[in-house]
């Protein structure tokens, strides 16, 4: 009994956490006893925007300006990446979906199938973000300007609808990220199940 209360007070300790540094969306932690420090953040949504449009099926990915992918390579440029955001306080995933939906595109499905593939899933080992992986498939949309979050980077970001045969060559010739890959991989055979 004793080894167990050194493990269990050795788990408490490890889980008091000290603030390094605070910004307004993030900050940088540290557990008070281990030398680690990780990005502190809320949990969000990665949406897979299925539309069944004149029979084809169009994916939403961003073409978004992101200033932390410009950091290595020291070059100005929009990259390919998924539909994301945060979850807001009382909000369900699917909730979160639809509305990040709305926000970057523009797009408001009508009687949408939506579908929670994977929930709060860890994304990276620095980071406390889980994110949680949301299908929103439909044919009917009402469509208006994407009114995004108001920011110059959501300014500079654009959502596009890509036929899915389309999407992996769209892929091969711009600048994108890990998340959008995973998307494609989601997304090559999704009716073929």
């Amino acid at each position: 009994m004793t080894r167990l209360r050194r493990t269990l007070s050795r788990v408490r300790e490890a889980m008091s956490f000290k603030t390094l540094w605070q910004g307004k969306f993030i900050s940088v932690i540290s557990p008070e006893n281990i030398p680690y420090e990780a990005v502190h953040e809320g949990d969000g949504v990665i949406i897979l925007p299925i539309w069944e449009k004149q029979g084809r099926l169009l994916i939403g990915i961003r073409s978004e300006y992101c200033p932390p992918y410009m950091v290595k390579t020291g070059v100005e440029e929009n990259w390919l990446t998924v539909m994301s955001g945060m979850r807001e306080e009382g909000e369900s995933e699917e909730q979160a979906a639809l509305r990040e939906l709305k926000e970057e595109s523009g797009v408001e499905p009508i009687n949408p199938d939506v579908r929670v593939n994977l929930s709060l899933i860890p994304v990276f080992k620095s980071s406390t973000y889980r994110a949680s992986v949301v299908t929103v498939a439909f044919g009917e949309a009402t469509e208006s300007p994407a009114s995004g979050d108001g920011s110059k980077s959501e300014a500079k970001s654009k959502t596009l609808w890509i036929p899915r045969e389309e999407l992996e060559d769209r892929l091969r010739g711009e600048q994108k990220d890990l998340l959008v890959i995973f998307l494609w991989l989601l997304v090559r055979d999704y009716d073929k199940a």
